[in-house]
């Protein structure tokens, strides 16, 4: 995707969850897109029943969460990423962020969706990072300590994804090509705006679009 002139790229958080939507759900992730945010983020894990599912705990009310059926799932509202997908081909001009939590869930997702220029997937794993990048995919790497690993991570146009606490440690031709998470104050979002930073993820969508955009 191409920043826009004025502003970065826009990344909601698990969706547009502030208000009233649970996050990680198609709710939310409808309302993300509906405010006309850039993309949405998305966490995915591997269900036992071999689908892809957005969840960001492990745990959901003390159970593995990867263990429960698929009626438990729909009961809680854990959308399939493949209705996730299906939710995005209506809005097509937007894109989506996908966050890999486990090995597992990396390698289905690497072979079961198709990469595209509005698809990215992170993860702290370097280990999915690498072979998302050889299988074609816009990739970048969560680092929450120094930059280092990062830099090994993002060769050619790959994208680095440095914490908002760590992105001051970045150059910004870093910046430039850096999904930094997850920025909620709107003094830092300017800052990094300043310094030209790729894209901003963010909880509060509502909020730094009408700051960029008013």
């Amino acid at each position: 995707m191409h920043r826009p002139k004025h502003r970065p790229i826009l990344v909601a958080h698990r969706g547009f969850h502030r208000t009233s939507h649970i996050e990680n759900t198609l709710p939310a992730f409808q309302a993300a897109l509906e405010l006309g945010i850039d993309m949405i983020e998305c966490d995915i894990r591997l269900g036992s029943d071999n689908h892809l599912f957005c969840c960001h705990d492990k745990l959901l009310r003390g159970t593995n969460v990867e263990e429960i059926s698929a009626e438990q799932r729909e009961d809680h509202g854990l959308p399939l990423l493949e209705d996730v997908l299906l939710l995005m081909e209506d809005y097509p001009e937007q894109g989506i962020v996908i966050e890999a939590k486990t090995r597992e869930a990396g390698a289905a997702l690497l072979g079961r969706v198709k990469p595209s220029e509005k698809r990215f997937t992170i993860s702290f794993s370097d280990y999915h990072i690498y072979h998302a990048q050889q299988a074609g995919w816009q990739a970048g790497y969560l680092q929450a300590g120094g930059p280092e690993l990062a830099r090994d991570l993002a060769g050619g146009d790959y994208l680095l994804g440095p914490s908002a606490q760590m992105a001051p440690a970045y150059t910004d031709e870093e910046l430039a090509r850096s999904n930094v998470w997850t920025v909620n104050d709107l003094a830092l979002a300017e800052l990094l705006h300043q310094r030209g930073v790729w894209a901003l993820t963010t909880n509060y969508p509502d909020i730094l679009l009408d700051y960029f955009e008013g």
